[in-house]
């Protein structure tokens, strides 16, 4: 569970570092690679339970569709996989259905992690934003008062987006870490010791357990679609990196065409977030714990609602 829930800091982090390089170097994946990288991961995360010798990385090319030579952002994850082999008697548990269902949460957590590393990017290239533009005011710095003064609010409405989206990002992961490692967790444990009679008992409350993780992170039909708008989101906080990656200087506050353009990516994220909040209350009831995401990401909309329902 460390490994495929990447509760792991450190393993998610080395496993998230490894793949970009990878990435960034332009080669295609191959078993003999993803052997290497993965030696290479637990070795430096420090993972060094026998149990993890049986991890495998494993890459679908039929699922990541078209290869190019270097896939950005989320791209770069797809037809990625974490598998085990079990071996027996932990097989007759961890079937290959079961380890479809865990490999269905890595590959959803590997993205939010990697989104999480992306807001860290954005605010350090927002802070160099902001050292600029007080570089050139020390300096006295060309331009009208006009166009200073212009700058420095655009730069206010781009913290403003930084903290949306680290805002969106960081209760998410949060949210379904804690889930996973705590409360999901302490459950299946404790059903094993009250409830488990034998393997076929064993292998229901495990089956319970992986159906909990699954809708913890929005992986069940009942989450009312929330994962689409997920994926959305995270994409906007991706090309958030990349439009401030590709604009030199202070041109992203000043350049009319690329601040034009990033107003377009922060009104894409502020619908796409507003919507997930309203799949959210709208599944609450089905749903529990989707109400405490909903009060996690907008606690004075979530009681706003709640109150106009009771009135």
């Amino acid at each position: 569970q460390d490994c495929f829930f990447l509760r792991s800091g450190d393993f998610a982090q080395h496993l998230i570092e490894s793949i970009t390089r990878h990435n960034s170097s332009g080669l295609k994946f191959s078993s003999t690679q993803l052997a290497v990288l993965l030696d290479d991961v637990l070795r430096d995360a420090h993972v060094t339970s026998p149990f993890a010798q049986r991890l495998r990385l494993v890459f679908d090319a039929r699922a990541a569709g078209e290869l190019a030579a270097a896939r950005t952002g989320l791209d770069m994850f797809r037809g990625l996989d974490l598998s085990y082999e079990p071996g027996f008697p932990n097989s007759a548990v961890l079937t290959a259905g079961a380890l479809s269902q865990y490999a269905e949460v890595f590959r959803f957590l590997l993205r939010l992690r990697w989104a999480r590393l992306v807001t860290t990017n954005v605010t350090s290239l927002v802070s160099s934003l902001h050292h600029a533009l007080r570089e050139r005011s020390l300096r006295g710095g060309t331009g009208a008062g006009a166009s200073r003064s212009m700058a420095a609010r655009r730069l206010r409405v781009l913290e403003l987006f930084r903290h949306e989206v680290n805002h969106f990002v960081t209760m998410l992961e949060s949210f379904i870490l804690g889930q996973l490692s705590g409360e999901i967790s302490q459950r299946l444990e404790e059903s094993i010791l009250e409830r488990a009679q034998d393997l076929p008992g064993l292998v229901a409350l495990h089956e319970e357990f992986l159906t909990a993780a699954r809708r913890c992170c929005l992986l069940t039909r009942d989450t009312g679609g929330a994962r689409g708008f997920v994926d959305a989101a995270l994409q906007h906080v991706v090309d958030l990196e990349e439009a401030l990656r590709q604009s030199p200087g202070l041109a992203v506050i000043e350049r009319e065409a690329d601040w034009q353009r990033l107003g377009r990516l922060h009104l894409g994220f502020q619908n796409t977030a507003q919507y997930f909040f309203r799949i959210l209350m709208s599944v609450r009831r089905k749903s529990p714990h989707l109400a405490d995401m909903a009060a996690l990401y907008d606690y004075n909309g979530y009681y706003e609602q709640q109150i106009g329902l009771t009135a």
